[in-house]
């Protein structure tokens, strides 16, 4: 049975599922209330992939993250960004640094081109003019 793909905009990023897999791009400011506000996994999503490191894409991820640990979040997380932008890995840093994270973070700097899983979804970054772009090429069979 094929799962349905699922596209949730949050205002602040937008959500996308498939099957029980959840991906976010972007993380502005109030990401985590809206999430939460959808009725999304309590958790929180499996992957988030940014599209820059501006103050309008990453502004909420510190309190995502604080809301997946008070949500009991134990999984992986992973970040996907751009190679050429070190302002996400330095606001983990920060987090990582003040907080006991009850979860993993896994950061992962890629460059325009690459081809990564995400569950049943394949995405693929391209070069974009102030960071990355990222294309869903197709959901998997569940």
């Amino acid at each position: 049975m094929k799962s349905q793909l699922l596209t949730i905009d949050l205002g602040t990023g937008v959500a996308l599922g498939l099957g029980p897999a959840w991906l976010l791009f972007d993380c502005g400011e109030g990401t985590w209330a809206a999430w939460s506000r959808r009725g999304l996994r309590a958790t929180g999503p499996d992957v988030i992939a940014f599209t820059s490191g501006a103050a309008g894409r990453i502004s909420g991820l510190y309190g995502l993250l604080a809301g997946m640990a008070e949500a009991g979040r134990v999984d992986d997380l992973r970040l996907l960004h751009s190679v050429q932008d070190e302002r996400i890995g330095n606001l983990v840093g920060a987090w990582l640094q003040s907080e006991v994270s009850p979860y993993p973070v896994t950061l992962e700097a890629d460059w325009p081109g690459a081809v990564l899983m995400v569950g049943g979804l394949r995405l693929q970054s391209h070069e974009a003019e102030a960071g990355l772009r990222w294309t869903v090429l197709g959901g998997g069979q569940r």
